[in-house]
């Protein structure tokens, strides 16, 4: 009968599993769902931002310059420096 029951695996703690439950219930982050709200809020305003900035440089004629100043703000792994970039575009540069 005892095989049918666990198979000789040891006794778990009842205290301890509704510890594992407990843990199992706690957020996966610190975040509040007030922040991730405010966080998902200011992406989706950047990227309506560069959007209508880019479009803006496009329509101006300078859709390189805005992906390569994009690149700088948003951290995206940069091709060129700011020194780099500021010398291939003269009204950026001292």
């Amino acid at each position: 009968m005892a095989v049918k029951r666990g198979e000789g695996r040891p006794l778990v703690a009842l205290d301890e599993l509704l510890a594992r439950e407990r843990a199992d219930l706690e957020p996966a982050h610190a975040l509040t769902a007030n922040r991730i709200y405010e966080r998902r809020w200011a992406l989706t305003l950047l990227d309506q931002v560069f959007a209508r900035l880019g479009e803006e440089y496009r329509k101006a004629g300078n859709a390189v310059l805005f992906d390569q100043l994009k690149q700088l703000l948003t951290g995206e792994p940069e091709e060129r420096s700011q020194a780099e970039t500021a010398t291939a575009h003269p009204r950026l540069g001292p």
